[in-house]
């Protein structure tokens, strides 16, 4: 998972912008990880503080697919709108996803963003699996 938090990492920063970016982070069977960390976000919030919001998404991924079930779809993104950022979680199955938060001040598409890195993260995906 830390891969495809890394590969967000780069498609955000292409698309948005580092000064957009707030963070990027990953949750698997194993817990929890970060891949970057933007200097607002290291003075507002502690590592312990990350890494409890980033385990409380883990957990909530565990009652996605009751939701896709009544949809009848899978379920693509969530996202949360705070007033100074944006909170995006991209489940990559039912145990394992990436988390990235944006600045809401920044211009861009949500949509577009989400397209752009669920294309990404189907590329890694790809690649590992030709690799394997």
């Amino acid at each position: 998972m830390e891969e495809k938090a890394e590969q967000t990492a780069t498609v955000l920063r292409e698309t948005v912008g580092e000064d957009a970016m707030v963070g990027v982070s990953y949750y698997d069977e194993e817990g929890v990880g970060h891949v970057y960390r933007s200097d607002w976000a290291e003075q507002k919030y502690d590592p312990e503080e990350v890494d409890e919001i980033i385990q409380e998404l883990r957990f909530e991924s565990l009652g996605y697919t009751i939701h896709e079930e009544k949809q009848q779809q899978n379920l693509r993104a969530t996202v949360r709108v705070y007033k100074d950022i944006l909170d995006i979680v991209i489940p990559t199955n039912g145990t394992q996803g990436v988390g990235f938060a944006l600045d809401t001040d920044a211009e861009f598409s949500i949509r577009e963003v989400i397209d752009t890195v669920e294309n990404a993260l189907a590329r890694e995906e790809s690649a590992s699996a030709s690799s394997s």
